[in-house]
């Protein structure tokens, strides 16, 4: 009874997941080989794919050996469980917009209340500093020796520009279209775009950083 119970319930998720589609976003930790089932793409070895519906409801889905399954209800409740081993915890509540909590180690606690839109603070051994002013200005500054650096203005155009090392470039227009370029390790590939589903171009493309031709054709 109690494995029937189980077999049911992981049922239920996946006819959860398969009531989601079509998704508008898809994000790909590129691995080896990567499958597409019910317009989830997920590569066996990868730590997460990131698809978001027209009703905004966000869920991830990863892979056996991935730490984080997440959650987005259309109640706009977000629960993010991690495996035993993970680091963090992260809780969206009506109350309290977020809240994420690490390990013990914290080496970031970012909190995101009614009264302050957004402050993210690292320790001193992290990399990373992120402020959200009241204005819906985004800044994330880094130090000398880290990857990233990203400015999300009022026009909803966030570019992210990086250093030298150009693990990643991502620009989000004011049209919804959100292509990322990467270095030769191209780690991530992240297209974002209404019109623009997983499908329409091929991994190959999105990789050499084609997306620019295809989106052009559509």
């Amino acid at each position: 009874m109690k494995r029937n119970s189980e077999n049911s319930s992981q049922e239920n998720k996946i006819d959860q997941v398969n009531s989601l589609r079509p998704f508008t976003y898809t994000n790909i930790l590129r691995q080896d080989a990567v499958v597409g089932v019910n317009n989830i793409i997920l590569s066996p070895k990868a730590f997460a794919t990131t698809l978001l519906s027209p009703k905004f409801m966000l869920l991830n889905v990863l892979s056996p050996v991935a730490f984080i399954p997440s959650i987005m209800s259309p109640k706009a409740m977000a629960l993010t469980v991690l495996s035993p081993t993970a680091f963090t915890a992260n809780i969206l509540t009506p109350n309290t917009l977020w809240t994420e909590i690490l390990s013990p180690k914290f080496f970031h606690t970012n909190i995101l209340s009614p009264r302050a839109l957004a402050s993210l603070v690292l320790s001193p051994r992290t990399m990373l500093g992120e402020v959200l002013s009241p204005k819906f200005i985004e800044f994330r500054v880094l130090n000398p020796t880290t990857f990233y650096a990203g400015v999300l203005t009022p026009n909803f155009l966030l570019p992210r520009v990086l250093s030298p090392s150009n693990f990643a470039v991502t620009v989000l227009s004011p049209n919804i279209l959100s292509p990322s370029i990467l270095s030769k390790g191209n780690f991530t590939v992240q297209v974002l775009s209404p019109s623009i589903m997983s499908d329409d171009i091929t991994f190959d493309q999105l990789f050499r950083g084609e997306w620019q031709k295809a989106t052009s054709r559509s």
